[in-house]
């Protein structure tokens, strides 16, 4: 039987309801890459179907990386919806658990959503991504890299 969960996937997350943020990071995304269809990103670090529950390594807040948990129920409803894409690595992924817990806790990084931002609004580019500070897609590039030694230019053409 196929499992439509599996640690290593990337969940990509694109709600229909869309608040002004999360329009302009999709704006920027179809001009920076080419497609809009996910506004938040987070790789599933493991899946228990006894318990009908997935935790997602994801950084939601300002309070940084941390790993959540989803039922099942409610993930396969959001991707039905067309709200959720699963995205299944090509690479052989190892160590999950381990590598995102090196970046538990790093915090999200504001002044590359900013940089977003100026973008979307002004069409001006600016680079500000730092070791320190992350966003949810350059969050999930790093644990697929640790765990597979691909490097991965942006998430959504890596899958």
């Amino acid at each position: 039987m196929d499992k439509q969960f599996k640690t290593g996937d990337v969940v990509l997350f694109n709600y229909n309801n869309k608040n002004w943020i999360s329009k302009q990071i999709e704006n920027y995304n179809l001009q920076e890459y080419g497609t809009s269809s996910a506004i938040h990103a987070g790789i599933i670090s493991e899946v228990n179907y006894n318990e009908n529950k997935v935790q997602i390594f994801e950084i939601l807040n300002l309070n940084g990386a941390n790993f959540y948990y989803y039922d099942m129920n409610f993930l396969t409803e959001k991707i039905k919806s067309n709200e959720i894409h699963i995205r299944r690595p090509k690479e052989n992924i190892k160590n999950i658990i381990e590598n995102c817990e090196k970046y538990l806790y790093i915090k999200y990084g504001i002044l590359d959503l900013f940089a977003i931002l100026l973008y979307g609004f002004f069409n001006i580019k600016i680079k500000s991504t730092n070791m320190k500070k992350v966003i949810c897609s350059e969050l999930v590039a790093r644990v697929l890299y640790d765990s597979s030694k691909i490097y991965i230019f942006h998430i959504i053409s890596y899958i």
